[in-house]
């Protein structure tokens, strides 16, 4: 199994990348599933609202 050492600035530089990477990643897709649930509410209001009467257009 290879592994490697890093150690020193660069090692502290390159975890401090990684973990704002990771974050702003997590961050992104938070923003795309919250986006694509809206988009599925406004969907399922414009069906239900010619069957019930209700609801909001698109």
């Amino acid at each position: 199994m290879n592994s490697f050492e890093v150690s020193g600035k660069f090692g502290y530089l390159l975890a401090v990348v990684g973990a704002l990477f990771g974050f702003f990643v997590s961050i992104y897709w938070m923003w795309i599933g919250y986006r694509a649930m809206r988009a599925h509410e406004r969907l399922a209001d414009a069906v239900e609202a010619p069957a019930s009467g209700m609801g909001r257009p698109l």
